[in-house]
Parts: structure tokens; C-alpha cells; sequence
């Protein structure tokens, strides 16, 4: 944000390191198995991968489970094709898979919400994939490779905050973590504001199928930061008292 452009970091207190894998977001398994090992031998408390892998070797796997052991969150992109096929690296085992949530396309301007779908950060862009694997959906002006940004730094924030309250948390707290401070997107139960209105928008536009809960389109809903660092306060409170 320091050049006039983009927005604001998620994580202040993080440092940022590229590891190159491929020429593109196309990668070969094996080449992302070598940057998670490089990036983990170089102490890194987070991995973000926004990529399509074209191969599943047994050491991508593994390279993922060495993160998992050493308590490295591996954030990972669920891909952009608006489709629900399994993207990897994000459907391997212990990965917390993303997606994202946006407004309507801001270049189309006042045709935006028309074309997308309404202006609350709840709909999918068109380019963002959906399945059994989702975790929570990220806001982002792109896809799901920004969102996939966005939700790494969002995982600093969280590591950092354990760091100052003495928590030291695995890659898996890490993830429920996210889940419990997630907003549950569920457009299917009425309430006191809102009609259930899962099938269509304001706009007429088509939704996802949404409930409540955990649900294919959204995982466990939007992700929130805010809520994730309370309910990492809430635990370091618990186990004070616990002590």
C-alpha cells in the first residue's frame, strides 16, 4: 500500500518469501514438493500456494505432511475455473483450502451487481471453484489466487497473535481456528432480516446452493479476521485460567 496502489497487508508484523516453482500457476507436483521443503529449511511459519499442479507425486504429499508435522498452515487455492473438479495441491491431506468471495465487477460499474450478482462480498465471481473440500471462502477483487494471498496473510495475523499471547499452535488449530471465527454464508434459512433466498438474487442472478453450516459453495463461511484473533484470545484466556 506504501506505492498509492493495492490495499493494505493483512499481517504487519510478517516478511514475505517468494519461492518459484514454475514459469506459471501451472506447476509440476514435484517442483511444489521442493518449494514447500525450501520454504519450511528456511523457516517459514505459512505456506500460500495459489497453483494447478499437473502431477500428484508421493512427495507433494508428503512435503505437505512434513508442513503439517512442523505446525506450517499450507494455504491453498481451490483453483478459478468455476467448477468443483478437486485443484491440487489444495486436495491433499492437511491443506486448508480457499476460495473467494467478491463484489460485483467493479470495471463494469453500475452493470456490475447485474452481471454478478449483488454487492455484498458474497457472491462468487465467476472464477473461483467450488466442492468438497472447501474451508472457508476469502473476500478478494480477483479469484481464487488472491483470495488464497489474502487468507495466508490472514494466517500470520493469527500466528502472530498466538506468538504474543505464548500460544504455540499447530497447523491444524490454526485451521479450526479459522472455522470457529468463520461468518456462515446461508442464503437457504429465513430470518428475522433476511427471506431465504438461495435460488436467486436481488438481481435475478442464479446463486450457489448455501446452508447452514458447512456447505460445498462456502466451507464454513467467510472468513474473518477479526473473529479468528478473539477466539485465539478466548483460548489463551481458557488455558490461563486452566493453569
Amino acid at each position: 500500500a506504501h506505492d498509492g496502489t493495492g490495499a493494505f497487508g493483512m499481517c504487519p508484523e510478517c516478511v514475505h518469501l517468494p519461492v518459484r516453482v514454475s514459469d506459471s500457476f501451472i506447476a509440476e507436483g514435484g517442483r511444489f514438493a521442493a518449494g514447500v521443503l525450501f520454504a519450511l529449511d528456511s523457516g517459514a511459519a505459512v505456506v500460500q500456494e495459489a497453483l494447478g499442479a499437473i502431477s500428484n507425486p508421493p512427495q507433494a504429499q508428503q512435503a505437505v505432511d512434513a508442513a503439517y508435522d512442523r505446525g506450517v498452515p499450507v494455504v491453498a487455492s481451490m483453483a478459478d475455473e468455476q467448477s468443483q473438479h478437486a485443484n491440487l495441491p489444495a486436495a491433499m491431506n492437511h491443506t486448508i483450502p480457499v476460495n473467494s468471495v467478491t463484489d460485483a465487477l467493479d470495471f463494469l460499474g453500475d452493470l456490475g451487481p447485474t452481471v454478478a450478482g449483488r454487492r455484498d462480498t458474497l457472491a462468487l465471481n465467476g472464477c473461483t471453484n467450488t466442492g468438497g473440500i472447501a474451508w472457508v471462502s476469502v473476500p478478494s477483487d480477483g479469484c481464487s489466487s488472491e483470495a488464497t494471498g489474502n487468507a495466508a496473510g490472514m494466517v500470520g495475523l493469527v500466528l502472530s497473535a498466538a506468538h504474543r499471547s505464548g500460544l504455540e499452535l499447530s497447523a491444524n488449530e490454526v485451521a479450526q481456528v479459522l472455522r470457529a471465527g468463520a461468518d456462515d454464508i446461508d442464503f437457504s434459512t429465513p430470518n428475522s432480516f433476511d427471506r431465504a433466498n438461495e435460488l436467486r438474487d436481488i438481481y435475478g442472478q442464479r446463486r450457489f446452493p448455501s446452508v447452514q453450516g458447512w456447505d460445498a459453495t462456502h466451507g464454513y463461511g467467510r472468513i474473518n479476521a477479526v473473529e479468528a484473533v478473539t477466539v485465539l484470545r478466548s483460548l489463551h484466556n481458557s488455558l490461563t485460567c486452566f493453569r
